[in-house]
């Protein structure tokens, strides 16, 4: 299994907690101990899968870059979410907050994964594929 697709499928999987956390809060009108179970879970997943994500970004580089970007790329996007879900808190109160974020978050990996799948068809497609056998 290629990165490119472990990363899509991570990220499916973690948008989908994240989802499923975000909508059963909006359902039940509160945060409860599932919701933050699956919250955990959703951004653990989605952790793993931005990882994935930047050892991909540079596969065939030295191991010592590798390594700097697997770190860097997960810090880089949970600085910018953290900004993202500071904003949200900032306009709405209480369980509605973490609610929005969680389901805001969700829908953003699930689309950036699906994209990540449907890249990785569209690129396999275009390969070379030779004539002869």
């Amino acid at each position: 299994m290629s990165p490119r697709v472990l990363a899509a499928l991570l990220g499916v999987v973690g948008g989908l907690l994240l989802g499923v956390a975000g909508g059963l809060s909006f359902l039940a009108r509160e945060y409860a101990d599932l919701h933050h179970t699956l919250t955990v879970a959703g951004y653990a997943v989605t952790l793993a899968a931005l990882v994935v994500v930047g050892y991909a970004m540079v596969s065939h580089a030295p191991v010592w870059l590798r390594i700097i970007v697997m770190v860097a790329f997960p810090l880089l996007a949970a600085s910018v979410w953290q900004v993202v879900d500071q904003a949200i808190d900032d306009r709405v109160d209480g369980w509605r907050s973490a609610a929005e974020t969680h389901l805001l978050g969700g829908v953003i990996v699930l689309v950036v994964a699906l994209v990540g799948f449907r890249r990785q068809a569209r690129d396999h497609e275009e390969r070379y594929q030779p004539s002869h056998r």
